[in-house]
């Protein structure tokens, strides 16, 4: 199943935000025994560089990106997705881009704890922690009447 871990899923973890980056970690964990295929926005990595350079050496950081890079995809940034974010007039242009991102990598849902930056989108949005209840197993098995397949 590909989903769009939204950025804050990923500082949950990063930060150790109680009590969100269990159930995050545990959505990076699915992803990395590739359960899902995970994609995050490329915009959300540069953001992501940005912040964890702020609190970290540039070593670290560029030793965490690269974990978080042999684990998620990167859903691309077109013109394309970035003319559709703006035409769809939501609040807030940068929302629009991760979203449009999104469903250019064909993603089902999109994993974040703030479902109001989405909910002018019509993809689903699950918190970590109902993917995590409602999704998949620790072995990866769809839930009974999912027809997906992990992809």
């Amino acid at each position: 199943m590909k989903v769009l871990i939204d950025l804050n899923v990923v500082l949950d973890v990063l930060s150790d935000r109680a009590p969100y980056a269990a159930y995050s970690a545990g959505v990076l964990a699915l992803a990395e025994r590739q359960r899902i295929s995970a994609y995050l926005c490329a915009t959300s990595v540069v953001t992501l560089h940005y912040l964890v350079r702020k609190e970290l050496s540039p070593l670290e950081a560029r030793r965490h990106l690269g974990t978080l890079l042999g684990i998620l995809r990167i859903a691309d940034v077109t013109e394309g997705a970035v003319r559709a974010a703006y035409e769809s007039r939501w609040p807030d242009l940068e929302d629009a881009i991760v979203y449009q991102s999104a469903q250019l990598a064909g993603v089902r849902l999109i994993v974040t704890r703030d479902r109001a930056r989405f909910a002018a989108g019509q993809l689903p949005l699950l918190s970590p922690e109902e993917l995590l209840a409602a999704g998949l197993s620790e072995q990866g098995a769809p839930t009974p009447g999912d027809s997906t397949e992990p992809s």
